[in-house]
């Protein structure tokens, strides 16, 4: 959250090293910024949503090549129910297209024991509370943020959350920035590991002799191959050793390397 207009530029809040996304609220100061050490990242951009929610967002490819959704968003302290209803919309827009989320801001409810959910009281409350569970969202900040109150939360899917480490929880004086709130320093760890190429052997049907194998096949002695002990298993073995067979005598093959696969999606 910021207390900003549009005519501040860019340039005025951080120096070039980071790229700034902001959602400017259009009747008066203020709405919310997100700033990103362009440094830390291979690369970025901002995505638009379209809803009606103070929000910024950006997605971030890191340099293993892993892609991590990341915003900041501000909840009005008087919001009334539709908030929430805009708010579940966003997510389920957002949860269908992105594997790997981060969000983080000021969501304004006071009322939430994070350390106990399913104590909450009130109505938008215990709402918030139950969109977080419907969209596999897991709420990561439990220490309070303004007075005793725990307003700024970070909010990750199931797919990260043992990535994604709160780390610790500053005054703004230490933190050194002009602000009523606590800081939450937290941090995430996206790693990508590629896994082997692995070789292997496969039939090249692109030279395959089929009339010979059509032919092999069709001189099969099947009395032969099948046993009259009435083990299944075992005269399925046989017919597949002599298919086999048959196979590679009118199919060559050839060493191929496998392919690497991604582990994280967006």
């Amino acid at each position: 959250k910021r207390g900003l207009i549009e005519d501040i530029k860019n340039s005025d809040i951080l120096h070039s090293g980071y790229d700034i996304f902001r959602n400017d609220r259009g009747s008066r100061g203020g709405g919310v910024l997100l700033a990103i050490k362009i440094s830390s990242f291979k690369s970025m951009r901002e995505i638009q949503h379209g809803h009606d929610l103070e929000i910024s967002m950006a997605e971030i490819t890191t340099t293993s090549n892993a892609s991590l959704l990341i915003f900041s968003c501000f909840r009005p302290p008087n919001s009334d129910h539709s908030w929430l209803d805009k708010f579940n919309n966003f997510m389920s827009d957002v949860c269908s297209q992105h594997s790997n989320i981060v969000l983080a801001g000021d969501f304004n409810m006071p009322r939430i024991s994070w350390d106990s959910p399913e104590k909450t009281s009130g109505s938008n409350e215990n709402t918030f509370v139950e969109l977080l569970h419907d969209h596999f969202l897991e709420q990561l900040n439990t220490a309070p943020t303004r007075g005793n109150n725990t307003l700024d939360l970070v909010l990750t899917n199931c797919n990260i959350p043992n990535k994604v480490k709160i780390c610790e929880i500053l005054p703004p004086t230490q933190a050194e920035l002009f602000t009523d709130h606590n800081i939450i320093v937290f941090e995430f760890s996206m790693c990508h590991n590629q896994l082997p190429k692995i070789r292997r052997t496969v039939y090249n049907y692109c030279q395959g002799d089929f009339a010979g194998l059509r032919t092999s096949l069709e001189c099969l002695n099947l009395d032969s191959l099948i046993t009259t002990n009435d083990n299944i298993n075992n005269d399925w073995q046989q017919w597949k050793k002599a298919f086999l067979e048959a196979v590679s005598q009118h199919i060559p093959s050839v060493r191929v390397k496998g392919r690497n696969y991604s582990m994280y999606r967006g």
